[in-house]
């Protein structure tokens, strides 16, 4: 019985720190990134090597809210949202029609360590438009999707 009880303890710490340093289970809740994921959509999100890149999915806190986006532009691009487009860089980011600006009606710059996000629904998602968002911070990354 001894020995039992140091196997589940030990694998239960180690299953502790697997998820509090390397990988993360979470789950999508609403349709911001629909239709890329849905809601109840399980997600293994990886906390380590977080070479943070346009188009990776991340989780990231504001305030006491986690959520869930796509990085569209990082450190040193240009955000821009015109004629319902994005563009980053002076270049189209994509063509999903973004009706809404939000404080990216003026071209924004992105300092180092910085990432602008938006959700593939983009009109039921609250992302780098809205000011309650803005521009994620590297220190406010959790993580990014693993493949």
């Amino acid at each position: 019985m001894k020995k039992f009880i140091v196997e589940i303890v030990t694998i239960g710490t180690c299953l502790f720190f697997i998820s509090y340093f390397f990988i993360q289970v979470c789950f999508v809740k609403g349709p911001s990134m629909k239709p890329t994921l849905n809601n109840n959509d399980i997600l293994l999100i990886q906390k380590f090597n977080l070479d943070i890149k346009k188009n990776d999915i991340i989780l990231f806190k504001k305030g006491d809210k986690i959520i869930i986006k796509r990085v569209v532009a990082t450190g040193g691009d240009t955000v821009l949202i015109k004629n319902n487009l994005v563009y980053v860089n002076n270049k189209i980011f994509d063509e999903i029609n973004t009706k809404y600006a939000g404080i990216a009606k003026k071209e924004i710059k992105l300092g180092k360590n910085e990432f602008f996000v938006l959700g593939d629904n983009r009109g039921h998602s609250i992302d780098s438009r809205f000011s309650k968002v803005g521009i994620v911070k590297k220190n406010e990354i959790i993580g990014k999707k693993c493949l």
